[in-house]
């Protein structure tokens, strides 16, 4: 509600603000100081509820702006507060169209408010009254009168409807309560003197044939005193004579005679009502009463069933107030006193007992509507006393069946709690207090929910008990509640009535757990014995098989397989069951210890090993775990054979050299002699062939050594490329003789395999007798084997390298003379670069070995016609490093091996292996970069066709800057 307050005292103005916001933050003030302030917030279009006006103002009296209000005709109640009027300022205020008169006395902040809120609502309700549209039917034979009637009413009076008909019989016609429409018209509006019937006949039908209550006015230019009088006796409720203002004051007659119809209408139908309402009243089996406080203490009203409850008439408590009060029981008279006096609040029943006239106990519910006055003091209360007393004595009842049910529900040990409808709880046993530590009045009233948390368990809970409402049926199902310590596990059976619920839930923590244990247990248990690859098996004590387990996986591959009720005599030969099996069956019976047995047993798949592992399981039983133990047999057979033979050569290895040296060296088996052999080279190969190039030499020289050897003899490849072999009963002269077999072999070889010859190195020293030992005759011949190396290692390093550049040789097959072709295009360069007479001949020995590394490279890579893929390019981006190796290897080479480490690197650092860049290329690489792409661009490859000369140098014209040195990039395309 919007209110304009008009109110010079700030005092007032701040007191009010603050009640308002208060209790009545709905009421919103604008202030204003002044008229002129006040005229400006009416005129500024601004909306107001109501305007609450002091008359007292600093540029005049506020009765001036009331006047104007009125004037403008704006719809607005206006509320007059002042602390200093009389009752000539009342009454000139509400002459001025004040809508209500409040004076500034002591507690006036208290009632202002409602007082407010009662004008605007009364001022609503006249302005609604005044806008109803009134529907006037008008009987009137002269055209003129209808006319110059319309007009003023439009003007004057646009809520009023005029239907105008010329004849009274028309007008009968549309009255009629058969076939008119007589609740279509408001009221009637007759002229005295119609043609045919006359006015009055019209109001004698009406009233007397119809039986309408329609108001009647007449209105007559010929009319008398007497014709009124007979006119107001049928019914008319005005009579109007056409005068020379009538005109002006039918509006108001109009709505005079429709209102108050309207308000004869209601007080008779109110009247009706009361009359009904007393009837209920004196006939209703509660008291009604209605009862006045203030100023003095007394009965209006007091229905009789007072009688029937209390033995007191009405009559009586009109006589004796105090009555009530003297048959209340006396605990119960201060608190009845206290809410008469309007200390305590009695917007709630109040319940007390009372004594009868009879001196029975009644126990009386009271409902009172309290009425208080604009000092906020309660003047009177009118209410229903009913008689509760077979209520109380239920709920007594009740109350001490609830307490037996308590006691027998905390005697129970498990949780036992209720439930209503929306699932709170209503019933909380002891069990349930000390299960979960909640308290009853912790959680009556509460869900499920806020008991036990929102969680998935309580989301079960929930769902079940549903059910079991939904339903009718009790349900049983367990639930588990995490904890951090240990879990809860709960058996919930749930019991509906009606639309409640009974819930007993018993603990089985204990028993779930234990379960949980021993299913674990068994598992553990069985997945153990599904795991092992044995074969289980109980037996008695005479053999015969009392139970099997084992997977079928596991089965022993027997022709006749085990099964319970099978005597061992009957699947096992008789000596492997009697001797073996038997006896550590009766062995572990008698000793109680383990006893283990193994055999051999011919199967459907062949002979097979099997192991068998006795323990006694009763006075009479004992368990057997039978795994068959084949491969494990097999495998110790390789494990001794590795044990004493080198994996690669199949000859002795050092350990076994070894243990026979120390053998030796106490024997009867002098002179013996010790030959030392190392294999030339083996480095270089591995680093440029590979690995399985190495390997391949070294069982070469294994086999050649084992040939040229005798069969007592002992040979062991003691390191990656030393073999030793211990010659018994041999002394300086045989030994010689054969390492001279041997150098024969290696000579024959190496004339038959030209490609890769076999270069060794051999030491030989001969023990005479024991007091010498062995391992220092196998030092000395490692030190005459060192010799030997060092005497032939350029030699062999040279067959070495020129079996290599032979294998590159053989390869140039691929390119048809691309070594010779690189060789004569870069020394033309380089003269046309001005190199030295030494680059030139660095660069001439470059273009013929710059791809030594490439005999490393399988030929499948080499010769792939297809794109390299990632593995395949990272083997040929090694071929630089394998042939700077080499190259380092030869005193021939070694000037140009850093020329081969870079001949693949490029002018702008994105080459290999390197990444140099620019001039930290040697001059060399990027003569030979040149001539190299131009060589492979105009020749066939695996990989390519040949280019056009024209279309090589254009593509080495395009790579200038990025992969060839610009300056020599252009000499070169100059040549052409």
């Amino acid at each position: 509600m919007k209110v304009l307050y008009v109110e010079d005292d700030s005092r007032d103005t701040d007191l009010l603000l603050r009640k308002l916001a208060r209790e009545s933050p709905h009421i919103l003030l604008a202030l204003a100081s002044t008229l002129q302030e006040a005229r400006s917030c009416l005129s500024a279009g601004r909306t107001f509820d109501a305007v609450l006006l002091d008359l007292h103002l600093p540029d005049g009296n506020g009765l001036e702006l009331l006047a104007e209000i009125r004037e403008k005709s704006l719809l607005l109640p206006v509320i007059v507060l002042t602390g200093m009027g009389d009752e000539a300022v009342a009454v000139a205020a509400f002459k001025a169209g004040a809508n209500d008169y409040l004076v500034k006395r002591p507690g006036y902040l208290d009632w202002l408010p409602q007082a407010l809120e009662t004008a605007v609502s009364r001022f609503c309700a006249e302005k609604s009254r005044n806008e109803r549209p009134i529907t006037v039917l008008y009987v009137e034979h002269n055209p003129v009168d209808i006319e110059l009637t319309r007009r003023h009413l439009s003007v004057y009076a646009p809520h009023i409807h005029l239907k105008a008909v010329y004849s009274p019989k028309e007008a009968l016609s549309l009255l009629h309560p058969a076939d008119g429409q007589p609740g279509k018209y408001d009221l009637l509006l007759l002229d005295y003197c119609l043609p045919g019937l006359s006015a009055l006949d019209v109001l004698k039908v009406l009233r007397q044939e119809f039986n309408s209550t329609l108001p009647v006015v007449l209105v007559t230019g010929q009319g008398d005193e007497r014709a009124a009088v007979q006119a107001l006796r049928l019914g008319a409720s005005d009579y109007l004579p056409k005068r020379q203002d009538y005109l002006l004051q039918l509006p108001s007659v109009l709505e005079s005679a429709f209102y108050h119809t309207e308000l004869v209408r209601e007080q008779a139908a109110l009247r009706k009502s009361e009359a009904r309402f007393r009837r209920m009243v004196e006939n209703a089996q509660d008291i009604v009463f209605c009862l006045q406080l203030y100023p003095k203490r007394h009965f209006e009203y007091i229905s009789p069933a007072v009688t029937a409850i209390s033995g007191f008439t009405p009559e009586e408590h009109y006589l004796d107030f105090d009555l009530l009060l003297r048959a209340v029981y006396p605990e119960f008279r201060e608190t009845l006193n206290a809410a008469l006096g309007g200390k305590v609040s009695i917007d709630r029943p109040l319940s007390f007992p009372i004594v009868s006239k009879a001196g029975r106990l009644v126990w009386l519910e009271v409902w009172g509507l309290p009425t208080y006055d604009q000092a906020g003091r309660l003047t009177a209360l009118e209410g229903i006393a009913r008689d509760v007393t077979e209520r109380k004595e239920a709920e007594q009842e009740l109350l001490q069946s609830r307490e037996q049910y308590k006691k027998l529900a905390d005697s129970i040990a498990d949780m036992f709690y209720a439930l209503d409808e929306r699932l709170c709880c209503t019933f909380w046993n002891r069990a349930c207090e000390a299960q979960t530590g909640l308290t009853s009045p912790q959680v009556i009233g509460r869900t499920i929910f806020e008991i036990f948390g929102e969680n998935e368990p309580a989301q079960q809970l929930a769902r079940e008990l549903r059910k079991s409402l939904a339903d009718q049926t009790p349900r049983n199902f367990e639930l588990i509640f995490p904890a951090a310590e240990q879990r809860r596990y709960l058996d919930v059976t749930a019991y509906p009535m009606g639309k409640n619920l009974t819930v007993f839930a018993k603990d089985i923590t204990g028993k779930k757990l234990a379960e949980e244990a021993l299913k674990e247990s068994e598992t553990v248990k069985s997945s153990i014995i599904e795991a092992i690859p044995d074969v289980l098996v109980r037996f008695g004590r005479q053999g015969q098989i009392l139970d099997l387990v084992t997977d079928e996986r596991y089965r022993l591959r027997l022709k006749n397989h085990y099964y319970p009720g099978v005597n061992l005599a009957e699947m096992l030969p008789q000596d492997l069951a009697a001797s073996r099996i038997l006896f550590c069956i009766e062995e572990t019976l008698e000793t109680n210890e383990v006893q283990s047995t193994e055999y051999a047993l011919e199967t459907s798949t062949g002979s097979r090993e099997f192991e068998a592992r006795f323990k006694a399981c009763g006075p009479d039983e004992a368990v057997a775990f039978i795994r068959e133990i084949t491969d494990r047999k097999r495998y110790e057979e390789q494990l001794k054979y590795c044990g004493l033979y080198d994996q690669l050569t199949a000859i002795y290895n050092r350990a076994y050299f070894e243990e026979e040296l120390q053998r030796l060296s106490g024997g009867q088996e002098f002179p013996v002699a010790v030959i030392s052999v190392d294999l030339n080279g083996l480095k270089l190969i591995n680093d440029t062939m590979g690995h399985e190039k190495g390997d391949e030499l070294l069982k070469t020289c294994a086999c050649i050594l084992k040939q040229s050897l005798r069969g007592s003899d002992v040979l062991a490849r003691v390191g990656g490329d030393e073999f030793a072999a211990i010659l018994p009963r041999t002394g300086q002269q045989a030994a010689a003789d054969v390492v001279a077999r041997f150098n024969e072999n290696i000579a024959r070889f190496n004339q038959e395999h030209p490609e890769f010859p076999l270069s060794v190195s051999v030491g030989l020293a001969v023990a005479d007798k024991s007091e010498t030992p062995l391992k220092e005759i196998l030092r000395r011949a490692d030190d005459l084997m060192y010799n030997d190396k060092l005497m032939h290692s350029k030699s062999a390093r040279s067959q070495i390298l020129t079996a290599l550049l032979t294998a590159l040789a053989e390869r140039d097959y691929l390119t048809e003379g691309h070594a010779q072709r690189l060789t004569d295009l870069s020394q033309k360069l380089g003269e046309l670069a001005g190199l030295s007479a030494k680059q030139l001949s660095a660069l001439a020995l470059l273009a013929q070995v710059h791809d030594l590394g490439k005999v490393g490279i399988p030929d499948h890579i080499l010769n792939k016609k297809g794109k390299l893929n990632d593995e395949e390019w990272k083997i040929m981006r090694q071929h630089p490093e394998k042939g700077y190796r080499i190259a380092m290897s030869s005193p021939a080479l070694a000037p140009v091996a850093d020329l081969i480490l870079k001949h693949h690197e490029k002018w702008d650092g994105s080459g290999y292996p390197l990444g140099l860049a620019g001039e930290d290329i040697p001059v060399e690489c990027r003569i030979l970069a040149i001539a190299d792409a131009y060589d492979a661009m105009t020749n066939d490859r695996p990989y390519s066709n040949a280019k056009s000369r024209d279309e090589a140098l254009e593509e080495i014209k395009r790579c200038k800057g990025s992969q060839f040195d610009p300056k020599f990039a252009e000499l070169f395309i100059s040549l052409f």
